[in-house]
Parts: C-alpha cells; sequence; structure tokens
C-alpha cells in the first residue's frame, strides 16, 4: 500500500478553487499571493498527487472531498477536545491520485 497523503489546509484550499473553475490569477487575487507564487504551490501539488494537470487534480478533490471533510471535522473535533490532528492541520489520505484518474479513464 502506498504512504497515506497529507493535505495541509492550504492545498485543500487550492484543490478547492481548482475545483470551481479559478484560474491562477483568480486564487493569487484571493489570497494575496502572486500569480507565480499559486502556479509552484500548483506545481508541487500536483506532483503529491501524482496528477499531470489541473483537470485531473480537481478530478481527483471531487472523489475524495466525503473523506476530507470527515477527517477535517475529526481534526476540529480532536482539536475542541485539545488533541491536534497533526502540527499544519493536515489530511491523510491513502489512494493515489494518478490510479483513482486511470480506474475512471
Amino acid at each position: 500500500m502506498q504512504e497515506p497523503i497529507e493535505l495541509n489546509a492550504a492545498e485543500r484550499h487550492l484543490l478547492q478553487a481548482l475545483t470551481n473553475g479559478a484560474s491562477n490569477k483568480d486564487i493569487a487575487l484571493e489570497v494575496a499571493k502572486s500569480e507565480f507564487t499559486i502556479r509552484n504551490q500548483l506545481s508541487r501539488l500536483f506532483k503529491k498527487l501524482d496528477v499531470g494537470n489541473r483537470n485531473q487534480a480537481a478530478f481527483w478533490y471531487r472523489e475524495h472531498l466525503a473523506q476530507l471533510a470527515r477527517q477535517w471535522h475529526a481534526g476540529v473535533a480532536d482539536r475542541r477536545n485539545g488533541n491536534s490532528l497533526d502540527r499544519r492541520n493536515g489530511v491523510r489520505l491513502g489512494v493515489s491520485a494518478r490510479a483513482q484518474v486511470a480506474e475512471h479513464a
């Protein structure tokens, strides 16, 4: 089994923006960063998810949305109880994104 993928809040936000059809410029304006920074962050995220482009990343996000939400809510509950999900509010997923895209191609 592959190592789980860990996503922090910023990476989840990028994926949500991609899924909603936002351009790099739109995302940059929203988070007050340069388009160059957003492009680099997306490039790193694509490598992390093992996808080749923003469409595959958006597909990956839609496929894992329910799991992300459950894990995020569990993390909120843990923090309310004095526990921490992890130091960056990350989410771990045990599915290869490229494998998921290949299954549905």
